[in-house]
């Protein structure tokens, strides 16, 4: 079975895609738009997009908290360049961890889909600390996104 995915996914679609498969999630926000009442939260997964509210999309990013530490999940292992992203973390007062290599080929536009995986597989994440095996190295990254949609195929078969 494939998907039918050919471009980059819409906020509404993530979050009712999230919404039906994974019970945690807690929405999609524009960096400037993420709810102050999360940072009170012990726990909670979103996924955010480093655009501005009133500007086009440029790039989807989750965030997960637990156990007192934030997990930053960028599929291209940024740092966390976006200023009101890092206000938000910077007001939960927890430790931040990070993806250490970059699992998405920059001329890839399926950023949205590894945040799909990456809120999917939330509770195997915290478990093992570790993502399904991905290419690390740069001449193999555009193949990680069949493999991202391959492992989406699966947690949602399970389901």
């Amino acid at each position: 079975m494939s998907l039918p995915i050919t471009g980059v996914l819409c906020n509404k679609f993530i979050e009712q895609f999230l919404n039906l498969f994974c019970s945690t999630f807690d929405g999609v926000y524009s960096c400037d738009n993420i709810p102050n009442h999360l940072v009170n939260k012990k726990t909670f997964l979103i996924v955010v997009n480093l655009s501005k509210q009133d500007n086009q999309g440029s790039h989807f990013i989750s965030i997960l908290k637990e156990n007192n530490e934030v997990f930053y999940l960028d599929s291209f292992a940024l740092p966390i360049l976006n200023d009101d992203i890092s206000d938000f973390i910077i007001k939960n007062n927890v430790q931040v961890k990070k993806l250490k290599h970059q699992i998405q080929s920059l001329s890839s536009s399926y950023c949205e889909i590894y945040c799909i995986l990456f809120c999917l597989l939330k509770d195997n994440i915290m478990k093992t600390s570790k993502l399904p095996f991905f290419f690390v190295h740069e001449d193999h990254l555009q193949e990680n996104d069949k493999l991202c949609l391959s492992y989406i195929l699966k947690c949602i078969e399970k389901k």
